[in-house]
């Protein structure tokens, strides 16, 4: 991930602008062409892997960081192109008054975020629980530095697996 990092930071041309600035220099037509062939490509997911390794719309989760740059979360929008469903555009950290453990009121740091889900991929109960399981992650990061056990892992499918809204519904 450093790597990657590094590399988009860096200030050599990066391999995404190279092939642009070749594609710009096609006559119109010919992008037109190309461009059209690259979308059916995408269509049918058989675009080569040299293009999608790198291309962040192929990817699970989508995640930007607005809050670098001083601005807030927002919801940002879905694409066609690709395969990214998740969205989470993270915002600037600022004060907000939070009750906390003991029922008082109290002014804390905290950061907004923004989720953008597709609900072509899954319906929105799994959405659900998996955003209440991310939230603990980021309110419990010392959760992350062990694997769960087995024990754990049973119990959270005996939990979740009580709670499907498919099975209730058929029922």
């Amino acid at each position: 991930m450093a790597e990657s990092l590094d590399y988009g930071r860096g200030d050599e041309k990066k391999h995404e602008e190279k092939e642009i600035d070749l594609l710009i220099k096609f006559p119109d037509i010919i992008l037109r062409f190309i461009m059209w062939i690259w979308r059916g490509l995408d269509y049918y997911g058989i675009l080569p892997a040299s293009i999608v390794k790198n291309d962040p719309m192929y990817a699970s989760v989508y995640v930007t960081n607005l809050g670098s740059l001083g601005l807030n979360s927002v919801f940002h929008h879905l694409y066609e192109y690709g395969n990214t469903s998740n969205f989470i555009a993270i915002g600037k950290i600022h004060k907000a008054p939070i009750v906390d453990e003991n029922g008082e009121l109290a002014i804390k740091d905290v950061v907004r975020l923004g989720y953008t889900l597709d609900d072509r991929i899954s319906e929105g109960i799994y959405f659900v629980k998996a955003i209440e399981l991310f939230k603990n992650f980021m309110q419990n990061p010392e959760i992350l530095e062990n694997p769960p056990s087995e024990e754990d892992i049973k119990d959270y499918l005996e939990a979740t697996e009580g709670n499907n809204v498919r099975k209730e519904t058929m029922a």
